[in-house]
């Protein structure tokens, strides 16, 4: 991450009614079109403790704001080789559970 050109980094106001949903849907939704356009990226969030500031204090972001998740974002020196993954019928089902 130290190398990385850009970090972006979400906090949202604790005070929200779903404090951490939105910025997190909104970072993840960030991350999936970064990756489609070629970009490398890795949800980062490290601090579980709510009183742990650092970040804020950093940033220089008003407490009142609660770190949710940081990602950097440049080009990636390589690109992994897709997952195999498994078939959808292996995974979902319709109408029962097994």
């Amino acid at each position: 991450m130290a190398e990385a050109p850009i970090i972006i980094v979400a906090f949202e106001d604790k005070q929200a009614p779903c404090y951490k949903i939105n910025s997190s849907i909104a970072m993840a939704q960030l991350i999936l079109a970064a990756t489609n356009k070629g970009l490398g990226t890795c949800w980062i969030r490290a601090w579980y403790d709510e009183s742990d500031t650092k970040v804020n204090e950093w940033l220089s972001v008003p407490l009142k704001y609660g770190l949710v998740a940081l990602t950097p974002l440049g080009y990636p020196d390589e690109i992994p080789e897709p997952v195999n993954r498994k078939k959808l019928e292996e995974i979902m089902y319709f109408n029962r559970y097994r």
